[in-house]
């Protein structure tokens, strides 16, 4: 005797919906995402936490104020992380020649400003383009080779062993991709 059944299931399994089917793996990789996400958030925030307080910044006392100064310093930031008689002797004669590289930085920052009102104006001005264009190389030179002086005075002004710890400090905060970074790359700048 053969048994006859009845109801839904009689005429075999129904075909499931798109939800039903992908819903779970969706989820699963929805989940993953978020937590990659979050893990790229949390990890930049904690090397940016890692490098000021590298340099003296986070909760050290007396830090108020310092750390824009640091993040116009750049490569001198490294200063910063030396005792404060050290520091002040290193930056008190460079604080004339920081304000000069700061006001240079800043007229080439006008001349691109300029350079991009004039290409938005009718009728175009190709000549006065080229000529604010070659103003802004000229200006950002000025500003590069017065930074790089200002930063040579404030090197020859370390003793050996803080040279020796600069160059540590630098190659510790380099990004991977620059030169002299890893395995393959002694020297660098």
């Amino acid at each position: 005797m053969r048994v006859v059944a009845e109801g839904p299931d009689a005429a075999g399994p129904q075909p499931r919906g798109f939800f039903a089917r992908w819903g779970k793996p969706l989820l699963v990789a929805s989940l993953a995402l978020n937590l990659v996400t979050v893990g790229l958030i949390a990890g930049a925030k904690m090397r940016e936490r890692r490098m000021w307080h590298a340099i003296g910044l986070a909760g050290a006392p007396g830090s108020e104020g310092r750390a824009s100064a640091v993040a116009q310093l750049g490569s001198l930031a490294f200063v910063e992380t030396l005792p404060k008689e050290r520091r002040d002797s290193l930056l008190g004669a460079a604080k004339e020649r920081w304000e000069a590289v700061k006001a240079l930085r800043r007229e080439a920052r006008g001349a691109r400003v300029e350079l991009v009102r004039l290409m938005d104006t009718e009728p175009f001005d190709q000549s006065g383009a080229k000529a604010k264009a070659e103003r802004i190389v000229e200006a950002e030179s000025k500003a590069r080779a017065a930074f790089h002086a200002l930063l040579i005075e404030i090197v020859n002004g370390m003793t050996p062993d803080e040279r020796e710890l600069y160059k540590v400090w630098r190659q510790k905060f380099r990004h991977p991709g620059a030169p002299g970074h890893g395995p393959r790359g002694a020297g660098g700048l």
